[in-house]
């Protein structure tokens, strides 16, 4: 049968159809994936009590769609098409409401037969097919730039051929390399075993030992794509993974580059997950031609996974592939300094002394003038690790890394390993090789204002500030899970114990299914479904999380660093025993974040900001009057966040007496008591048309913004949506409003995860989200209007849905919907009966008794 192209917009649109179709029956939960096939159809993959099945939506020439019912995986011992083929057709040349339609009655039966084909199993006994089969660890190619005498290149690879070893999978490195010019050295390929531990590099060339020693196993090499293509099956491939370095850098990958976008696969084959691996574009420019550029959006649209080393390749993944990208660490800061060090604790020499390693690929006369300022500051010789009498092997290099007290480089991996190794160092930046790779990698770990443009302009004494690697280990360490959970979730593994696949294809049964669990003296079932699809949110949530972290407003995150130091002074003046000269981390970092907004150009008027230097203020005053010597602490502020210091007063931070007000206390409902208003509190379904006053749904977010946060960083927002078709769209996705008529307006409390900046705040969010949405509460009752918390517990493709219409971004995590209205008071609500303090109330005595 013949099939049409499917456009972006046309499969963007089916696509948000599908989902809420699929959310409004209770169906969407078991989506394990929605993807796009070879630009013609959208493939939905299901997975129910361990059956996995899929529906494809092929769009043919007269704008109809073709729907077909396909079953996944191998051995399966329920079929779910009724011809017991492979394949049933459900719809031809349907319409998209018609073929939808047909689709959720289809998947309604079938897990109905499912169910039933479960239960007659569990009657009868084990199911005596696939439990007892084979299992064997997934095999993953890694294709990556043809590995030579560069550093960088042979690390990278070495450490993401050791991450996917880690995740309990086989990798082996696709040997593909450039075409031999010489026709002198081209033997026949082939006659080549399929193995092999030679990497077919000259015999002189620089680290090859490194390469034939750690980066095994090897496949024979490849010339061309056909070649690759032709003897694929040998390896009996699950994944492969093209990454990282600039492989997607035309003047570096050349005639290989449609490879690292897979093209060398079968358009047809499904069987091998395609996936990229911190892809490296090399620039935050587009490089491709036209033709390439047409290609790549073909190739890319096949793969199960992308993702990209630079936050900008996000973007030219988007703008120019129409590819959704995640950001994630070069492999080379996946393994940690220990796993290096394995590599290199024999060139580790006791008696190397104080020096600066130098790694220039580039050196000029500026660059050397301003590496002898700061060897001659340091009073440290520089060793450069380029010098005949150095040992210029890869561990020789990551020696002299690890044994440096500074380090100079223009080189991105001596970036990433200067960061790894916690070694003081200036990154000279390369416009000619790319800066989007250095702007990337600082950002990520903090460390912006490590780079050097201009060595002639240079500021010394920034550069020789010292670096808090804590923080920066913290960042990487965080980083590292989220870029981990993406190889996880790329190559279909699950975090604790995906490693192992079995050749049928489905998944052992978990030993707690169907077993009590205990939840505090109330008896829960659990089965596999219930175990499976928490672990998807809890890694959904995570994903979002890290993300934020990673890819979030900069201005938001640099509020979330300067309120959580400005905080910490704010503890310590209000100490009722102070202790004068404390503060010593935070003062510090006080003094770099609020250098660095000014350096940004942001606003001095941003209350965040203001509050900082306004608890500064407070810091110093208090000292002067004490008569108590901090000017060590003083001298770490620029001349400028110093000006701003004296100028400022005690109205914006520091510390206050308890029962002052903060600020002005809005006037809003009437004097109604505490209690009035805690036991007033009703949740109201039902609503007059009268309007809401928007200056009613003010004061009570006002009343909100009184809510503690962790360290003050204020994450929670409010969204408010009037229109009665959107409201009508979000209160069915949410499904908790059933029976009663809309309601005249709905809240959308989120929380900005950009105010988070550690790691075990990963559930923070939710936390001040939740004490933030009591107040709101609260603050509905005060001015008067009624209101219903309708939960965000959902799935991932509801919520998707839901951030698509609302335009919600992802660094938002969802709280609770609100309706809100005015309502007659003699309108009915449930009871919704308390538990008795006792059983709330657990009082523990000395002793734990």
């Amino acid at each position: 049968m013949n099939y049409a192209k499917m456009s972006p917009s046309k499969a963007k649109e089916l696509t948000g159809s599908v989902t809420e179709a699929l959310d409004s029956n209770d169906l969407g939960r078991h989506v394990k994936r929605i993807w796009v096939y070879q630009q013609r159809s959208l493939v939905v993959d299901f997975a129910y009590q361990r059956v996995h099945f899929g529906v494809d939506f092929s769009l043919l020439p007269e704008g109809g769609l073709a729907v077909d019912l396909v079953q996944r995986g191998k051995s399966q011992v329920f079929s779910v098409t009724e011809s017991g083929e492979k394949k049933d057709r459900l719809a031809s040349d349907a319409s998209a409401d018609e073929a939808i339609a047909t689709v959720v009655a289809r998947l309604r039966d079938l897990t109905a037969r499912i169910d039933a084909h479960r239960a007659d199993n569990t009657d009868s006994g084990p199911v005596p097919e696939a439990e007892t089969e084979p299992v064997r660890r997934r095999k993953v190619g890694i294709l990556t730039l043809p590995l030579s005498k560069n550093y960088g290149g042979n690390l990278q690879a070495y450490a993401l051929m050791q991450a996917v070893q880690d995740l309990g999978c086989d990798p082996v490195l696709i040997n593909r390399r450039y075409v031999i010019q010489n026709p002198a050295r081209r033997v026949p390929q082939d006659d080549m075993a399929p193995i092999t531990n030679r990497i077919d590099l000259e015999t002189d060339c620089e680290n090859r030992s490194f390469i034939e020693s750690n980066i095994l196993p090897i496949t024979r090499s490849f010339r061309n794509s056909a070649q690759l293509r032709k003897h694929l099956a040998d390896y009996d491939l699950d994944a492969v993974v093209a990454g990282s370095d600039q492989v997607w850098r035309p003047k570096y990958a050349r005639g290989l580059l449609m490879d690292f976008f897979h093209g060398y696969l079968d358009g047809e084959n499904r069987s091998i997950r395609r996936i990229s691996y911190a892809a490296s574009f090399g620039a935050d420019s587009w490089e491709f031609s036209d033709e390439q550029t047409r290609k790549a959006a073909e190739l890319i649209s096949r793969f199960d996974a992308v993702s990209v080393r630079e936050d900008s390749a996000v973007d030219l993944c988007r703008e120019h592939l129409g590819a959704d990208a995640s950001h994630v660490l070069d492999p080379t800061l996946l393994l940690t300094p220990e796993r290096y060090r394995q590599l290199f604790a024999d060139r580790l020499s006791d008696a190397a002394g104080r020096r600066i390693t130098s790694y220039v690929l580039d050196p000029n006369p500026e660059k050397l003038r301003l590496m002898d300022a700061i060897s001659d500051r340091l009073s440290m010789p520089i060793l450069s690790t380029g010098a005949a009498s150095r040992d210029t092997s890869v561990e020789g290099w990551l020696a002299a890394f690890y044994q440096a007290d500074f380090v100079f480089t223009d080189s991105f991996h001596g970036v990433a390993f200067s960061i790894l190794f916690n070694r003081p160092f200036i990154a000279f930046a390369n416009p000619q090789r790319g800066m989007a790779r250095f702007t990337s990698i600082l950002k990520m770990a903090g460390l912006e204002d490590r780079l050097v443009i201009d060595a002639e302009a240079a500021d010394l004494e920034q550069l020789l500030q010292p670096i808090d690697w804590d923080g920066v280990n913290q960042r990487i360490e965080t980083l590292r899970a989220h870029s981990r959970q993406f190889l996880l979730d790329a190559l279909g593994l699950t975090a604790d114990a995906g490693q192992a696949v079995r050749v049928s294809g489905r998944k052992k049964r978990s030993d707690s299914s169907g077993l009590p669990v205990k939840n505090n003296g109330a008896p829960v079932a659990v089965d596999d479904g219930f175990i499976k699809g928490a672990r998807d949110l809890a890694l959904y949530d995570s994903e979002r999380f890290s993300a934020a972290y990673m890819n979030g407003d900069p201005v938001g995150q640099a509020r979330a660093r300067l309120m959580f130091h400005a905080h910490a002074l704010e503890k310590g003046l209000s100490h009722s025993k102070f202790r004068p000269g404390f503060g010593k981390k935070p003062m510090g970092r006080v003094a770099r974040d609020t250098r660095k907004w000014l350096e940004s150009g942001k606003s001095i008027d941003d209350p965040f900001f203001k509050a900082a230097i306004s608890a500064a203020h407070v810091y110093f005053d208090r000292h002067e009057r004490l008569d108590f010597d901090v000017s060590h602490f003083w001298e770490m502020f620029s001349p400028r966040v110093q000006e701003l210091i004296t100028q400022a007063d005690d109205q914006h931070g520091g510390a206050l007496k308890s029962r002052l007000d903060r600020e002005a206390v809005p006037v809003a409902g009437g004097d109604k008591f505490f209690m009035d208003v805690v036991y007033g509190r009703r949740s109201v379904r039902e609503y007059t048309p009268e309007p809401i006053n928007l200056d009613q749904v003010r004061q009570a977010v006002q009343i909100a913004s009184q809510a503690p946060s962790v360290c003050n960083r204020q994450g929670p927002r409010v969204h408010y949506f009037r229109d009665p078709t959107q409201i009508e769209k979000l209160v069915n996705l949410q499904g908790g409003f059933g029976g009663y008529p809309k309601p005249p307006g709905l809240l959308l409390v989120t929380c900005d995860l950009t105010a988070f900046v550690f790691s075990m705040e990963r559930n923070q969010g939710f936390i001040d989200g939740g004490l933030f949405m009591m107040a709101l509460l609260l603050g509905l009752e005060q001015v008067g209007l009624g209101a219903c918390p309708l939960n965000a517990a959902m799935g991932s493709q509801r919520e998707t849905t839901i951030r698509r219409i609302l335009k919600i971004p992802e660094s938002e995590a969802l709280i609770s919907f609100i309706a809100i209205g005015n309502y007659d008071p003699s309108v009915l609500v449930a009871r919704s009966l308390r538990y008795p303090v006792e059983d709330l109330l657990a009082v523990h005595e000395q002793g734990g008794n």
